[in-house]
């Protein structure tokens, strides 16, 4: 005889989950963060769910900028196409805008498979904008 789940009635489980974050100043601040209305604090499933994004989307972020980092301008790749591509993947990073410009600036410049244009444009001596 297969064996039913049983769920905590919603008032204790969001009881049970406010009781262990409580003093977790860190998770608290998270879930505070998360800006739900009055309705959806007392839904536990809203509250679950906004975590697993969170969480979640961490490691995607990190695979993605890890593919960042080790990509190379491809044989016979436009330098347009190299550029759409690294802007493409930048927009996965989630850094602040201006580390995301430098970023993909130094990426474009880094990866290109063209040493004469790599050349030129490191000559420039490019700088960071204050």
């Amino acid at each position: 005889m297969p064996v039913e789940p049983k769920w905590l009635p919603k008032g204790k489980a969001l009881a049970a989950f406010r009781s262990a974050i409580a003093g977790n100043e860190e998770l608290e601040n998270l879930v505070h963060g998360f800006q739900l209305s009055d309705e959806e604090a007392k839904e536990p499933n809203v509250i679950l769910k906004h975590l697993q994004e969170h969480f979640m989307a961490s490691e995607g972020v990190l695979t993605e900028r890890t593919k960042f980092v080790q990509m190379k301008q491809e044989y016979q790749e436009s330098v347009t196409a190299w550029e759409g591509r690294v802007k493409e993947q930048g927009r996965r990073l989630e850094y602040c805008n201006k580390c995301e410009d430098q970023l993909l600036r130094d990426k474009f410049i880094s990866g290109i498979n063209n040493e004469r244009l790599m050349s030129k444009l490191l000559d420039k001596g490019h700088r960071d904008k204050q």
